[in-house]
């Protein structure tokens, strides 16, 4: 399958993602008739549940199995799903290291199956898995031993797993592959670098945290530490065309993190909206599934809350 076909089938289901008339329905429904409603609108049509997570993952499960089907360049779409496979990798760890034994919840959509992980991490055989793949978790193992620090350990590992994403990433096709990841790392710098603020850490704390492989580099933040809340956010004015500058400014005139968490995922889907009409790359495979990433965040959103704001909504 080459990639004309495959976004000409993703073009073809495309109106299938809710729109501003869907939500509209959800908001004005009743709360005990909001999952059958979800439904009646062909969410995950096919669960019986009474809890609406159930749905949701069902839904990006499917999406999971469809891209596994249709991708053109299957290792280029096991490395973009390699980002839910650290959320995985993390708990499991944690879980060896730290003995929480509650902690059994997975995410399904990565691209090594759950259960494959836990026989490697857990039992520490990694003979089940991809020569590639037993290389990095080694080496994660190799750093991770005898830390205590739960931040320290999850940093190490969210940037084992980027630096195997980018050494597999090339530069033809992977292009849209590369720019979706440095956004989705400088931003989740940025909160790092905010919640450090916030609660009035120093600049190692937030050594620890940092991400590398991103646009901004680390010299910026540490500049940015010096500054006043008032000026910090002009740091940041050359990246992403002054986005990230704005979305601080707005928070500090009104702190509200829901809100610049919600400006960050406004600011990757339309970087990646910019790829979405790429025939011969995975652009459009990203961005489809970012929209059915917010399609599922904006009905989180409204099953929470008693009175909602439809500009609250994730515009896609």
């Amino acid at each position: 399958m080459n990639y004309p076909y495959a976004i000409g089938n993703i073009k073809a289901i495309e109106s299938r993602i809710f729109d501003k008339n869907k939500f509209s329905k959800l908001i004005r429904v009743e709360k005990n008739d909001f999952l059958k409603t979800l439904k009646e609108l062909g969410y995950a049509s096919s669960v019986n549940s009474d809890h609406l997570e159930d749905y949701i993952q069902a839904e990006l499960v499917a999406l999971k199995q469809y891209f596994d089907e249709i991708s053109p360049d299957k290792h280029l779409t096991d490395l973009f799903f390699m980002a839910n496979d650290a959320t995985n990798i993390k708990i499991m760890f944690k879980k060896r290291i730290f003995g929480l034994d509650q902690i059994d919840v997975y995410t399904q959509t990565g691209s090594i199956q759950p259960e494959l992980l836990e026989t490697a991490i857990l039992n520490q055989d990694y003979s089940l898995l991809s020569k590639d793949i037993q290389t990095l978790l080694l080496g994660i193992e190799k750093q991770i031993d005898g830390l205590s620090n739960a931040r320290l350990i999850s940093s190490i590992i969210d940037n084992a797993i980027y630096d195997f994403i980018f050494s597999q990433i090339g530069f033809s096709q992977a292009r849209a592959l590369r720019r979706y990841f440095q956004a989705v790392i400088d931003t989740t710098n940025v909160m790092s670098w905010l919640r450090c603020r916030l609660l009035e850490w120093d600049i190692n704390e937030f050594e620890v945290m940092f991400i590398n492989h991103g646009l901004i580099p680390k010299t910026v933040f540490w500049e940015s530490f010096t500054m006043s809340e008032e000026t910090s956010p002009r740091a940041f004015m050359e990246y992403y065309d002054e986005k990230i500058m704005k979305a601080l400014k707005t928070y500090f005139e009104k702190p509200e993190l829901n809100q610049i968490e919600r400006l960050f995922d406004l600011l990757v889907l339309e970087l990646m909206k910019e790829e979405r009409n790429e025939s011969f790359s995975i652009g459009p495979i990203i961005y489809y599934y970012l929209q059915k990433i917010s399609e599922a965040k904006n009905i989180r959103m409204i099953y929470a809350s008693t009175y909602f704001n439809p500009s609250d909504l994730l515009d896609y």
